[in-house]
């Protein structure tokens, strides 16, 4: 299954405002929810998850987060994708005591076993290339993040 398979328009967010990390995940939850690719345990789950392995990314020219939890808390598979209006606060994956100041994230809602590792594979590749990750930090619109995503 190809990466931009799991990317659902309703959760993509283009100059999201979001207070700290606490919040994004709020809204990012209660939106799945809503659209029922998550249950109401979700948030909680998502949020302890990164407190205990933090998803911070530090890349070359910015710095990535890619929150998710544990596959019993997804109905449905997705990949919602959020450019901030403000940078937001994530530790580092390699130093929990590292702040990164995160632009980009990419919350991860995977229940199949198969599939999570060549998710996180392909998503790897993705960040790992500069123009694709500029591209999306400035597309212009939600229209334009959403055509950058169908065209990966």
């Amino acid at each position: 299954m190809s990466l931009k398979d799991f990317f659902v328009p309703e959760l993509l967010f283009y100059n999201m405002k979001a207070e700290d990390k606490s919040d994004y995940f709020t809204k990012m939850s209660q939106k799945a929810l809503e659209l029922g690719y998550v249950n109401d345990q979700f948030e909680v789950n998502v949020k302890k998850r990164e407190d205990t392995f933090p998803t911070g990314i530090q890349l070359e020219e910015c710095a990535v987060a890619i929150p998710h939890t544990d596959a019993e808390y997804v109905n449905k598979e997705f990949i919602a994708v959020s450019v901030f209006e403000q940078s937001i606060n994530f530790a580092s994956m390699e130093d929990a005591d590292a702040v990164l100041d995160v632009k980009l994230a990419f919350m991860l809602g995977l229940n199949q076993p198969h599939s999570q590792l060549e998710v996180l594979t392909q998503l790897m590749t993705l960040i790992q290339d500069n123009d694709k990750v500029n591209a999306l930090l400035n597309a212009g619109s939600k229209e334009e993040l959403e055509k950058i995503l169908k065209e990966l």
